[in-house]
């Protein structure tokens, strides 16, 4: 087994946490607080200094400038920088995280694991598999029976489920076990 070398400065250089480069760089750091109390958003001036490549300034990012206002800023500093953001938030919440009061979530999820272990080894009929899309293939696990149902309306769950509901209440009860 061979080892890398890895050299020092490499190391220093991978050091947690680096300083922003709105700190190193205090003309850019000047440029930025302009734009944000002339209102710019920092989308805005992130794109401006990348349109300008003539500036010696650099180029952030505005996650960048979203990072030194909402992280690096304390107390009345803070107060004094988000209040020129459009929001005027002291928080910047990202689209990816959940809000903690559930919404947008299903508040009954059953699992494939769940399932009766006959759907598992296709030994009984009556197991449904569900596809996605505007056509909707239902195909029976044990036999491979294939049903399709169109939906010209569109994808959305009350029409979903109406046309599911419709379509596999004309099977026999026998054949109505499982949807997965």
């Amino acid at each position: 087994m061979t080892r890398c070398a890895v050299s020092p400065a490499a190391w220093a250089q991978a050091g947690r946490p680096k300083p922003t480069k709105l700190s190193q760089n205090p003309g850019l750091a000047a440029v930025v607080s302009e734009k944000l109390v002339q209102r710019w958003s920092p989308q805005q001036i992130a794109g401006w200094l990348a349109r300008n490549p003539s500036s010696s300034m650099g180029y952030v990012s505005h996650e960048t400038i979203y990072r030194s206002l909402f992280i690096q800023a304390r107390g009345e500093l803070r107060y004094e920088l988000t209040r020129y953001l459009r929001t005027h938030r002291a928080m910047r919440w990202p689209k990816v995280v959940r809000q903690p009061d559930a919404r947008g979530q299903r508040r009954v999820v059953l699992t494939i694991a769940e399932r009766p272990a006959e759907a598992a080894d296709r030994a009984v009929p009556g197991h449904w598999e569900n596809t996605n899309g505007l056509v909707r293939q239902l195909v029976e696990r044990s036999t491979r029976f294939l049903l399709l149902i169109a939906l010209p309306e569109g994808k959305r769950a009350h029409l979903v489920a109406d046309a599911l509901t419709a379509r596999i209440l004309i099977l026999p009860d026998a054949l109505r076990r499982t949807l997965t």
